[in-house]
Protein backbone atom coordinates (compact mmCIF):
# COMPACT_ATOMS: atom_id res chain seq x y z
CA UNK A 1 0.00 0.00 0.00
CA UNK A 2 1.41 3.37 -1.01
CA UNK A 3 1.29 6.68 0.79
CA UNK A 4 -0.94 9.56 -0.23
CA UNK A 5 -2.15 12.97 0.87
CA UNK A 6 -5.84 13.66 1.44
CA UNK A 7 -8.28 16.46 0.67
CA UNK A 8 -12.01 16.91 1.21
CA UNK A 9 -14.30 17.03 -1.81
CA UNK A 10 -17.89 18.21 -1.48
CA UNK A 11 -19.58 17.32 -4.73
CA UNK A 12 -22.08 14.95 -6.32
CA UNK A 13 -20.82 11.40 -6.20
CA UNK A 14 -20.69 10.16 -9.81
CA UNK A 15 -21.80 6.70 -8.65
CA UNK A 16 -24.87 7.43 -6.46
CA UNK A 17 -25.43 11.07 -7.50
CA UNK A 18 -25.78 12.23 -3.87
CA UNK A 19 -24.19 15.47 -2.63
CA UNK A 20 -21.69 14.29 -0.02
CA UNK A 21 -18.36 15.23 1.48
CA UNK A 22 -15.72 12.64 0.68
CA UNK A 23 -12.05 12.21 1.40
CA UNK A 24 -9.90 11.99 -1.73
CA UNK A 25 -6.55 10.18 -1.63
CA UNK A 26 -4.06 12.12 -3.76
CA UNK A 27 -1.07 10.22 -5.13
CA UNK A 28 0.99 13.23 -6.10
CA UNK A 29 3.93 15.22 -4.75
CA UNK A 30 5.49 14.60 -1.35
CA UNK A 31 3.27 12.00 0.35
CA UNK A 32 5.75 11.02 3.08
CA UNK A 33 3.78 12.84 5.83
CA UNK A 34 0.35 11.81 4.50
CA UNK A 35 -0.80 15.42 4.84
CA UNK A 36 -4.38 16.65 4.80
CA UNK A 37 -4.56 19.51 2.30
CA UNK A 38 -7.38 22.03 1.91
CA UNK A 39 -8.37 23.56 -1.43
CA UNK A 40 -6.44 26.80 -1.87
CA UNK A 41 -3.52 25.64 0.29
CA UNK A 42 0.06 25.06 -0.76
CA UNK A 43 0.36 21.42 -1.81
CA UNK A 44 3.41 19.50 -0.49
CA UNK A 45 6.04 18.91 -3.16
CA UNK A 46 9.69 17.94 -2.82
CA UNK A 47 11.97 20.83 -3.81
CA UNK A 48 14.37 20.31 -6.73
CA UNK A 49 12.85 16.90 -7.62
CA UNK A 50 11.30 15.68 -10.86
CA UNK A 51 7.47 15.19 -10.78
CA UNK A 52 7.81 11.38 -10.76
CA UNK A 53 9.91 11.76 -7.58
CA UNK A 54 7.48 14.05 -5.75
CA UNK A 55 8.48 17.31 -7.44
CA UNK A 56 6.22 20.17 -8.48
CA UNK A 57 3.61 19.63 -11.20
CA UNK A 58 1.26 22.21 -12.71
CA UNK A 59 -2.18 22.00 -14.34
CA UNK A 60 -4.64 19.10 -14.43
CA UNK A 61 -3.24 15.79 -13.20
CA UNK A 62 -5.60 13.09 -14.47
CA UNK A 63 -6.43 10.19 -12.14
CA UNK A 64 -4.09 11.55 -9.45
CA UNK A 65 -6.86 11.10 -6.88
CA UNK A 66 -8.97 8.15 -5.70
CA UNK A 67 -12.11 8.26 -3.60
CA UNK A 68 -14.69 5.93 -2.05
CA UNK A 69 -18.07 7.58 -1.51
CA UNK A 70 -19.08 7.81 2.14
CA UNK A 71 -22.72 7.23 1.14
CA UNK A 72 -22.75 4.39 -1.43
CA UNK A 73 -19.29 2.90 -0.65
CA UNK A 74 -18.43 2.80 -4.37
CA UNK A 75 -15.27 4.32 -5.78
CA UNK A 76 -14.18 6.75 -8.48
CA UNK A 77 -11.01 8.42 -9.67
CA UNK A 78 -10.39 12.16 -9.50
CA UNK A 79 -8.39 14.72 -11.44
CA UNK A 80 -6.43 17.26 -9.41
CA UNK A 81 -5.58 20.82 -10.52
CA UNK A 82 -2.39 22.43 -9.23
CA UNK A 83 -1.62 26.09 -9.97
CA UNK A 84 1.48 27.90 -8.67
CA UNK A 85 1.96 25.09 -6.15
CA UNK A 86 -1.59 25.42 -4.76
CA UNK A 87 -4.27 22.74 -4.73
CA UNK A 88 -6.95 24.60 -6.69
CA UNK A 89 -9.58 22.08 -7.73
CA UNK A 90 -10.56 18.40 -7.59
CA UNK A 91 -13.10 16.86 -9.95
CA UNK A 92 -14.37 13.31 -10.49
CA UNK A 93 -12.92 11.67 -13.61
CA UNK A 94 -15.89 10.14 -15.42
CA UNK A 95 -13.75 8.52 -18.11
CA UNK A 96 -11.63 6.35 -15.79
CA UNK A 97 -13.26 3.05 -14.81
CA UNK A 98 -13.47 2.53 -11.05
CA UNK A 99 -12.47 -0.69 -9.28
CA UNK A 100 -15.77 -1.52 -7.52
CA UNK A 101 -18.45 -2.50 -10.06
CA UNK A 102 -22.13 -1.69 -9.62
CA UNK A 103 -23.08 -4.86 -11.49
CA UNK A 104 -21.29 -7.95 -12.74
CA UNK A 105 -22.78 -10.00 -15.50
CA UNK A 106 -21.76 -13.01 -17.54
CA UNK A 107 -21.99 -11.92 -21.17
CA UNK A 108 -22.29 -14.41 -24.01
CA UNK A 109 -19.12 -12.93 -25.43
CA UNK A 110 -15.88 -14.90 -25.68
CA UNK A 111 -12.56 -13.41 -24.69
CA UNK A 112 -11.06 -11.67 -27.74
CA UNK A 113 -7.57 -12.79 -26.69
CA UNK A 114 -7.92 -16.49 -25.72
CA UNK A 115 -11.46 -17.37 -26.85
CA UNK A 116 -12.58 -18.50 -23.37
CA UNK A 117 -16.27 -18.16 -22.49
CA UNK A 118 -15.48 -17.48 -18.83
CA UNK A 119 -15.75 -13.71 -19.02
CA UNK A 120 -17.32 -10.96 -16.92
CA UNK A 121 -18.61 -7.53 -17.74
CA UNK A 122 -18.35 -4.91 -14.99
CA UNK A 123 -20.72 -1.93 -15.18
CA UNK A 124 -20.29 1.26 -13.15
CA UNK A 125 -23.75 2.82 -12.96
CA UNK A 126 -24.51 5.60 -13.81
CA UNK A 127 -21.17 6.10 -15.57
CA UNK A 128 -21.04 5.18 -19.26
CA UNK A 129 -17.91 3.09 -18.97
CA UNK A 130 -17.23 -0.54 -18.16
CA UNK A 131 -14.63 -3.29 -18.09
CA UNK A 132 -14.59 -6.59 -19.94
CA UNK A 133 -12.56 -9.16 -18.02
CA UNK A 134 -11.51 -12.72 -18.87
CA UNK A 135 -11.43 -14.79 -15.68
CA UNK A 136 -10.32 -18.08 -17.25
CA UNK A 137 -6.68 -17.04 -17.52
CA UNK A 138 -5.35 -14.60 -14.96
CA UNK A 139 -4.56 -11.32 -16.63
CA UNK A 140 -5.45 -12.64 -20.09
CA UNK A 141 -7.71 -9.77 -21.05
CA UNK A 142 -8.98 -6.65 -19.36
CA UNK A 143 -10.44 -3.97 -21.58
CA UNK A 144 -12.00 -0.67 -20.75
CA UNK A 145 -15.20 -0.39 -22.75
CA UNK A 146 -17.33 2.56 -23.80
CA UNK A 147 -14.22 4.65 -24.27
CA UNK A 148 -13.64 6.64 -27.43
CA UNK A 149 -12.82 3.58 -29.53
CA UNK A 150 -14.97 0.73 -28.16
CA UNK A 151 -18.70 0.46 -27.54
CA UNK A 152 -20.86 -2.29 -26.05
CA UNK A 153 -24.20 -3.15 -27.59
CA UNK A 154 -26.67 -6.02 -27.73
CA UNK A 155 -27.83 -7.89 -30.82
CA UNK A 156 -30.79 -9.89 -29.52
CA UNK A 157 -29.46 -11.36 -26.31
CA UNK A 158 -25.80 -11.44 -27.46
CA UNK A 159 -23.38 -8.78 -26.28
CA UNK A 160 -21.07 -7.36 -28.95
CA UNK A 161 -18.04 -5.07 -28.86
CA UNK A 162 -17.74 -2.53 -31.66
CA UNK A 163 -14.32 -1.02 -32.35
Amino acid sequence: MGTYNTAKLFDLCPRCEKAVENEVNIYLGDTSNMSEVTLGELYPFRPRKQPQNGGLVEGWQEEAGYCECSHCKRDFHCDVFIQKGLLVKIRPNLAAPPYIPSHRQKPSLPCPDCGSGETELHNYHPMIIGRFICCAKSGCSERVLNSDNERLYYVGDRLKIER
